[in-house]
């Protein structure tokens, strides 16, 4: 059974870590490019060591769930990893029960994700994973995406963000989400799916046979190879529309959360409308995705 417990540390006086000095996003980006799945919590804190402060103690919260245990913890001023670890070498009663999670041993199950915390600089990070993760047509990598660009800032409206924060994520989910739009195929129709089941066609005696059998137990040739045909067409046409699918929904999931984003975050005034517009026209290059995306604001008030 799965289950998620989240821990918040603060720790002092810790021999992992130091204070970092102020680096750039390359240097962060450098280190992070020398740890790799499979090694040991240990080095991978050797070249990623926690942040602390010059008053002492830093703080890392940890996420547990099914088989990984996520990390998350400042390397420096204005930078934060989040590491995803496996549970070798976390010490157990005698009924097999984890004592506690952490361990030396503990091994690197993913890359790496490294989070500027700077709004200029996250966004460079995540537009560039967000390319990758469209140009591999990864739609689970795309939906990742949008759900942590969503977790900035809380979209609750009893939980306004700073108007330049708020600005900066909006312009961040609208570059996204022209993106994405310029990724979908355009030529995907949502109502011409493959089939699920295929019934074979009916024999020259008038015969009919249930939809979704082997065509191995068709006697007719004819009506054998027609049907052999009609699935090797059908399993084409799935694996064709399989990543359009894949893109097509992830679009359609986008353009709804910039638009809720937009509708909890603003309103109705003159400044808000104003702001509104100004970065509409500098992030959506595309006219037809201006005009939907517009559409949609207005039809959800």
């Amino acid at each position: 059974m799965k289950f998620v417990i989240l821990i918040f540390l603060v720790v002092s006086g810790l021999t992992t870590g130091f204070a970092q000095p102020v680096q750039d996003l390359k240097f962060w980006t450098d280190r992070v490019a020398h740890v790799h799945a499979g090694m040991r919590r240990e080095d991978v804190e050797r070249i990623l060591p926690p942040y602390i402060p010059s008053g002492g103690g830093y703080g890392a919260t940890s996420t547990i769930s099914g088989g990984a245990q996520g990390v998350t913890y400042d390397i420096a001023p204005g930078y934060t990893v989040i590491v995803f670890y496996d549970y070798t070498g976390v010490p157990r009663d005698v009924t097999g029960k984890a004592l506690q999670y952490q361990s030396p041993d503990n091994r690197l199950l993913a890359p790496v994700k490294l989070r500027p915390t700077g709004v200029s600089e996250l966004r460079q990070v995540m537009l560039a994973e967000l390319d990758a993760a469209l140009t591999a047509k990864d739609a689970a990598l795309i939906t990742a995406a949008r759900m942590e660009i969503e977790s900035i800032i809380p979209r609750a409206n009893v939980e306004r963000a700073s108007r330049a924060l708020r600005d900066a994520k909006f312009q961040l989910m609208l570059a996204a989400l022209q993106k994405v739009d310029a990724a979908d195929d355009k030529s995907f129709d949502p109502n011409d799916l493959p089939m699920v089941n295929i019934g074979p066609p009916r024999g020259r005696d008038g015969r009919t046979y249930d939809s979704g059998i082997s065509p191995d137990s068709i006697k007719d040739p004819v009506v054998r190879e027609e049907y052999k045909r009609m699935l090797a067409a059908n399993a084409a046409k799935a694996a064709r529309n399989a990543p359009r699918a894949a893109l097509y929904g992830a679009r359609m999931d986008w353009i709804r959360s910039v638009a809720g984003f937009c509708r909890d975050q603003y309103d109705g005034e003159v400044d808000d409308r104003d702001t509104i517009n100004r970065l509409v026209a500098a992030e959506l290059k595309s006219a037809a995705l201006k005009k939907e995306f517009s559409e949609l604001l207005v039809a959800r008030k």
